[in-house]
């Protein structure tokens, strides 16, 4: 793979706070990660010595958040998006969380097919191949447009409780 010389990755939990294994923000959780530092405005591809990988930003789940497509593994590292143990968790203080969120799924949707991916490890849930990553982008569709449209999303994540308040929690933003 290549040692990493001046690798620079973001790493940012806005709206948490220090916790177990949390810094406080980029460059201050080198206990884990050594030296961490922004990526430049507009970086598209981690400048490093390794194989090219290429940042795919969006602001779907986070501003500033942002997926890796890895072209020579043919991997997609989602972020927290594509799970298939939790629903899209939008950005609730976004001036569109459900437009920033669709536009978020056709960024990934585009760089799957320009990069030629067919692996997806998400950042919650189970790795996939090709088949999986169509379904979970459909998933996350159906999600979106019942919550578009006033339904009541049939989708089983929402068995898990935290989920399902979560969930609450996108009706009751959207209908504000």
């Amino acid at each position: 793979m290549g040692h990493a010389r001046g690798c620079r990755v973001a790493v940012a939990h806005p709206r948490r706070g220090p916790g177990p294994g949390r810094g406080r923000g980029p460059g201050q959780d080198r206990q884990h990660f050594g030296r961490l530092t922004p990526l430049p405005p507009g970086a598209a591809t981690l400048p490093w010595d390794g194989p090219d990988v290429h940042v795919v930003a969006h602001r779907a789940h986070a501003p500033g958040h942002a997926a890796l497509a890895i072209p020579h593994a043919g991997a997609l590292l989602a972020g927290d998006m594509l799970s298939d143990l939790e629903i899209p968790l939008l950005d609730t203080d976004a001036d569109d969380p459900l437009g920033d969120y669709w536009a978020g799924l056709e960024t990934l949707e585009r760089a799957i097919a320009e990069y030629g991916l067919h692996t997806l490890v998400p950042g919650h849930g189970h790795v996939g191949d090709t088949a999986e990553l169509a379904r979970r982008l459909a998933a996350d569709r159906r999600y979106l447009d019942a919550l578009a449209s006033g339904r009541q999303p049939d989708d089983e994540r929402l068995r898990t409780p935290w989920l399902a308040d979560a969930h609450r929690g996108h009706v009751e933003r959207l209908s504000a």
